[in-house]
């Protein structure tokens, strides 16, 4: 009988879900187009500072973001993305800002959104893109990993969608679930 507590459980195969892939920006879909403008909006993006999130914040400023809030685990990495961020849209008003901010740690996730509140900023839009993955078998990492991606891919970002609603309810806002 086979071992397979090393063998993958699955293997990632991509499969179409439309007829046509597009691998770049095409018009309609533009972060410039006005059917798809951010101004006035503040926006905060989880693991802003590179990949995704960073390609993510950089379509948030072109659609015209009043404010683009990224958070990351380090302070160097964030001041790397805000240098880059700041240089690449020098030429519109869009304010950026850095914020360490562990995903792992509930205090770090409510620090945060105390000290928006207490400066009256206002998330109009919530990118949960930080994540936590371990590589291997879930026997071969043992719990304590497991329950540490637990923690980052699944108790954070419910804290950070609960974080959200509250602000509306504390302000009177509309809130829309």
């Amino acid at each position: 009988m086979p071992n397979n507590a090393e063998s993958p459980a699955f293997v990632y195969k991509p499969v179409p879900l439309t007829k046509k892939l597009h691998t770049s920006v095409y018009g309609a879909m533009g972060p410039s187009q006005p059917s798809v403008s951010q101004a006035g909006k503040t926006v905060f993006i989880t693991g802003g500072s590179a990949g995704i999130g960073y390609a993510i914040a950089n379509n948030f400023a072109l659609a015209g973001a009043y404010k683009i809030i990224i958070t990351g685990r380090t302070r160097q990495k964030l001041d790397e993305a805000m240098a880059r961020l700041a240089h690449d849209h020098s030429d519109c008003d869009t304010k950026f800002e850095a914020v360490v901010c562990q995903m792992s740690d509930s205090r770090s996730i409510d620090q945060v959104f105390d000290n928006l509140g207490a400066n009256a900023v206002h998330v109009d839009v919530l990118v949960l893109n930080a994540a936590l993955n371990v590589e291997g078998t879930l026997s071969g990492q043992g719990w304590e990993k497991t329950w540490e991606q637990f923690v980052v891919n699944t108790r954070a970002l419910h804290q950070l969608c609960d974080r959200l609603h509250r602000q509306d309810v504390q302000r009177k806002r509309k809130v829309y679930a």
